[in-house]
């Protein structure tokens, strides 16, 4: 159940991080920086290229002020819900895995 939670609220960040201003329209492509990006990169490189935009102060954890303040604070994603292990923060490992889940559901979903 946790790992579907997971999955809905990695959906709502993509989202929220499709609108953020980062999303211009690339010139050959048509698509956005971020959709371009993520069809170019493993599920895990683009994951990690997430984290390191908000882990604003570069100590390899996002704290829950980090989040609020970074590039991504309108999203609906709750803390909590990419805090696997409920410690108050998210390391790179634990936001791998939560993208890195919900990316393997969506690729099974679509086969």
């Amino acid at each position: 159940m946790l790992k579907f939670i997971t999955a809905l609220s990695l959906t709502a960040v993509l989202t929220a991080c499709a609108g953020h201003s980062q999303t211009t329209t690339h010139p050959h492509h048509g698509k956005d920086k971020l959709a371009l990006f993520a069809a170019h990169h493993s599920p895990e490189v683009t994951a990690a290229w997430f984290f390191k935009k908000q882990d604003l102060n570069d100590d390899g954890v996002i704290t829950p002020a980090e989040r609020a303040e970074g590039p991504f604070q309108s999203s609906k994603v709750s803390f909590s819900k990419i805090d696997l292990n409920k410690d108050g923060k998210v390391t790179k490992a634990e936001y791998i895995e939560v993208y890195t889940t919900h990316h393997r559901r969506q690729k099974d979903q679509s086969v």
